[in-house]
């Protein structure tokens, strides 16, 4: 056999070998679809949406502590006496 019958017959070899390696795994492209999306029970769904958003509930956060500090201060101003002046 020829020297270029023996490097032509080894490089099919290693590339007949090889062609496994390149190909892409059952990770990359599974053989089967991807489960459908999962959705809750409708009343849950319900709940959800009726939920206040963050910015809602920041909001009324704001107005408990303004409305606590008020009531503190009025408190205070008893406490020293103010609001009913002395003339």
């Amino acid at each position: 056999m020829s020297t270029f019958k023996k490097h032509a017959a080894t490089g099919f070899v290693a590339a007949f070998i090889a062609l496994p390696a390149f190909a892409q795994s059952p990770a990359e492209h599974p053989t089967t679809p991807p489960p459908s999306h999962e959705k809750q029970a409708p009343g849950v769904e319900a709940v959800h949406d009726a939920a206040p958003s963050a910015a809602e509930v920041a909001k009324e956060d704001q107005g408990a502590a303004k409305a606590a500090e008020n009531k503190r201060a009025k408190a205070e101003k008893k406490e020293k006496g103010h609001g009913k002046g002395k003339r």
